[in-house]
């Protein structure tokens, strides 16, 4: 079968072998996605993803740049860095370095420090005095476990940043 040759799954809606495809691979990358917001804490990096996924790193990255127009490593990283957000205005001011760095999967309290600083240009103490002190705002991409709450624009400036 050709590729641009119609195909007709039903009630006279036609589509093509490309179409087809891709919906397959949007279809997969959502169920990879979902596996790393269930599991993120235990996901360091892609190759463990797609193992969890049960795909090929291959797939993974090509499914998931295909749907998103983002690397699975970019991806990662955003999910996680959502994560230390959300465990700190969970922990508020008892947050600690250590407590927030084991809880969202990192291997110790200088592995997000590391992380912080590399990805994003801040420290954790920066990063949660900021979130305490502008938390109620927060708009997140990937978690939606604060849905109610709107993204102001002076906070959307100042989050943003790091993001």
């Amino acid at each position: 079968m050709y590729l641009n040759q119609p195909i007709t799954p039903g009630r006279g809606y036609v589509m093509t072998m490309n179409q087809l495809k891709s919906r397959a691979v949007q279809y997969k990358a959502r169920i990879a996605i979902d596996i790393l917001l269930e599991n993120v804490e235990s996901i360091p990096n892609v190759q463990v993803w797609a193992d969890k996924a049960r795909m090929s790193r291959r797939w993974l990255c090509r499914s998931i740049r295909m749907a998103y127009g983002k690397s699975p490593k970019e991806i990662l990283r955003e999910v996680k860095f959502e994560k230390v957000v959300c465990l700190i205005l969970d922990q508020g001011l008892e947050a600690g370095c250590y407590s927030v760095g084991i809880d969202s999967g990192f291997k110790s309290a200088s592995g997000l420090s590391k992380f912080l600083s590399a990805y994003h240009n801040v420290t954790f103490t920066e990063l949660k005095n900021v979130i305490i002190a502008e938390g109620k705002h927060l708009n997140f991409h990937w978690l939606k476990k604060y849905p109610k709450q709107k993204q102001t624009s002076q906070m959307g400036n100042s989050f943003s940043l790091w993001i």
